[in-house]
């Protein structure tokens, strides 16, 4: 089954490509789509994306994000294309960090296919925070992967490592500043602690990573809406904390609710394979009781209604409070098991990737305004591969020296994935045929009233489908196209 797996390796990204190329066709477009697609997106791209607090947060050194932006919302093939090259490489690079084997596959793909919802509207069904979010995550992971496997240190690889990185600096400023802390921390780690020859392509990405981030930062947009309402920031400890009591934590930890009880029901699992671990019975009736809480605070998140910037509705104090000590005292968990049960070269891996998550979620506690759940993404992305580490390693525990014939098992979990995903994108055409419906409706093209009718499932269109968040404009450019000339308008 493992040399069919192998062989077969391709056949399954050339699927994964195309079925997110067929995904992004049912995208229904939202908000800051239609700023792009008009005149003011036009503007800021002849402009070199330099606009006053007239363009709100859109003027700014995100410079290959909005390109990728303004044409993928004005040509749905780049659209398509864009999404179906960046998450199968984000797949691709997640299944070899975390092991290059059928489970890291499987649980990649579950990874992305199970994302939050919050993080699932606001970031992979909106095409706006796609373009910024994905794509410099994609330069990331390949970085540390290139490290991992010791890459070839050819002159020509090291130019195509520095042309990578530094287009990965031009997306999203949180992961300019990651990108560039991890790659100079990596040139330093292997120079002063492990004594190992720097690698060229390192250096390269370093260069890389320095010219883009000051190509970032030189965009005086930063400076002309720096007093605008639209982006603050805070140095008030005391704004900082509430802001992370009352909302950013649970962007950070609770609302990652499957991949925490992943995690906690895996060291639990180490734990009983691992029979002479001093304080083993109470570790694990600890863990258990995160277990319990796990379900309680999703069963009371779900009772509880969000608005459509995933900020929960009539949230009870005590409810914040507690929650704020249980999910952060778990992250401090996690550190603490992985340093205690795992490996040594699994820890480095494991502490690598939960401190990442921290650095590109850590430069949003000093904002006061716009808190959004994207701004996660990354922490999300690390926390999985840290879940993915964990659970090759447990695998391996469990199986050692067991002779077992996993090929149902494999058969049934690439049924299970295969199942998930035609549910999705079933539910994706369903919405994008009632919004065809509902915004090719003369009458409604022609008034200057809202929508009346949303699509049947809100959670998978960002802003959960606000009625006011589509824009005539845009239909009626494209109300008599084909099909060809929908693809490429």
């Amino acid at each position: 089954m493992n040399k069919l797996f192998l062989k077969g390796r391709n056949f399954y990204f050339i699927g994964i490509f195309l079925y997110f190329v067929c995904f992004r066709f049912f995208l229904i477009l939202c908000s800051d789509d239609y700023f792009w697609v008009g005149n003011k997106g036009q503007y800021l791209l002849h402009h070199f994306f330099i606009g006053n607090a007239t363009f709100g947060g859109s003027g700014n050194g995100r410079y290959l994000g909005s390109i990728l932006e303004i044409y993928s919302v004005r040509h749905l093939i780049i659209a398509m294309l864009a999404y179906g090259f960046f998450l199968t490489l984000l797949i691709y690079l997640i299944y070899k960090i975390a092991g290059s084997n059928f489970s890291s596959l499987i649980l990649g793909i579950l990874g992305i296919l199970l994302i939050p919802k919050g993080l699932f509207t606001d970031v992979i069904a909106w095409n706006a925070a796609f373009v910024n979010y994905v794509p410099p995550m994609v330069t990331a992971l390949f970085f540390i992967w290139t490290n991992m496997e010791k890459h070839r240190d050819t002159f020509s690889f090291s130019v195509f490592m520095g042309i990578v990185m530094l287009c990965g600096q031009l997306f999203l400023e949180s992961m300019t500043v990651y990108q560039l802390l991890l790659v100079a921390c990596t040139v330093v780690c292997q120079k002063v602690f492990t004594r190992e020859r720097i690698a060229k392509y390192n250096y390269f990405a370093l260069t890389g990573t320095l010219i883009g981030t000051f190509l970032m930062i030189i965009n005086p947009s930063y400076y002309m809406i720096s007093n605008s309402s639209y982006r603050q920031t805070t140095h008030g400890i005391i704004q900082i904390i509430n802001n992370y009591i009352f909302q950013t934590h649970f962007y950070f930890l609770t609302f990652n609710g499957l991949l925490n009880a992943l995690i906690a029901a895996l060291f639990i699992l180490i734990l009983l394979c691992k029979s002479r671990v001093r304080l083993r019975k109470i570790i694990i009736t600890i863990l258990s009781g995160y277990l319990a809480y796990f379900v309680f605070i999703n069963t009371y998140v779900n009772y509880k209604s969000v608005t459509p910037l995933f900020v929960i509705n009539n949230l009870s104090v005590h409810i914040a409070y507690l929650d704020t000590f249980v999910m952060t005292s778990f992250w401090f968990l996690i550190i603490l098991l992985t340093l205690y049960l795992l490996p040594i070269k699994l820890k480095v891996m494991v502490i690598l990737f939960q401190i990442s998550g921290g650095i590109t979620a850590g430069p949003y506690l000093i904002v006061a305004s716009p808190l959004r759940i994207r701004e996660y993404f990354g922490n999300y992305i690390f926390m999985l591969l840290v879940a993915l580490l964990i659970a090759d390693y447990a695998i391996q525990l469990v199986l050692k020296g067991i002779k077992f014939d996993f090929s149902k098992f494999k058969f049934f979990s690439a049924l299970l994935v295969s199942l998930l995903a035609l549910n999705l994108i079933f539910v994706m055409s369903i919405n994008h045929h009632v919004n065809t419906i509902r915004t090719n409706d003369v009458t409604w093209l022609n008034s200057n009233k809202a929508l009346t009718k949303h699509v049947p499932f809100r959670n998978h269109v960002k802003n959960l489908d606000m009625l006011n968040a589509q824009f005539k404009f845009y239909y009626k450019d494209r109300h008599d196209m084909t099909f060809v000339q929908r693809l490429l308008h």
